[in-house]
């Protein structure tokens, strides 16, 4: 005989709790059952029940976002890569210092007024019209897709399909899809 504790998976509820000398689980049936007489507990599977009805709707698929104010001096437009300025503000990136390099999302507002608070996406797709990337990268056509994008070393909160190689900071911030999307991957910025 030993001490054996029966409960419910569901609502955790101990069903049962007692000695028992033999535990016998039936695969077919789908109930346990527990004869008094003889210290036989029968444990066995069964098929699925019916479905239950259905919760409510998640959030949508889309990358997390942050709300921040623009404390720049200009104006910045969708898809241009953001610092924080402090724990409430965001400014264009650079990569001149650790700080102004760690890139913490990309603004996806249309344009986002100096002073007023807008949104910035962190990671996953990135979508923007062919002109919103050029304004960004300074490229015509948009994203180049399979190509790698970086903070660019020379032009504040803009991005570039050429890594810097000697001054300030390295920072990654992903791949492009296709003309017009971004894969946001931002990587921490690397000293050079």
């Amino acid at each position: 005989m030993s001490d054996a504790t029966i409960i419910d998976s569901v609502t955790g509820v101990t069903l049962i709790q007692e000695q028992i000398s033999t535990v016998i689980i039936d695969s077919v049936i789908g109930k346990v059952f527990i004869e008094k007489e003889t210290p036989t507990i029968v444990i066995s599977g069964g098929n699925q029940g019916p479905q239950g009805i259905q919760g409510i709707p998640g959030p949508s698929g889309s990358s997390p976002l942050i709300s921040r104010t623009n404390s720049d001096s200009a104006d910045i437009s969708k898809g241009t890569p953001v610092y924080a300025w402090s724990a409430t503000e965001v400014r264009r990136a650079r990569t001149d210092t650790e700080d102004t390099a760690l890139v913490i999302g990309l603004v996806s507002e249309d344009l986002l007024l100096s002073g007023a608070a807008g949104y910035f996406q962190l990671d996953g797709r990135f979508a923007a019209t062919i002109s919103e990337w050029e304004v960004v990268t300074g490229m015509v056509g948009g994203l180049v897709e399979g190509q790698d994008y970086f903070l660019d070393p020379v032009y504040v909160g803009k991005l570039t399909t050429t890594p810097p190689e000697s001054i300030g900071y390295l920072t990654y911030i992903g791949y492009a899809l296709s003309a017009t999307e971004l894969y946001l991957d931002i990587d921490s910025p690397i000293r050079l």
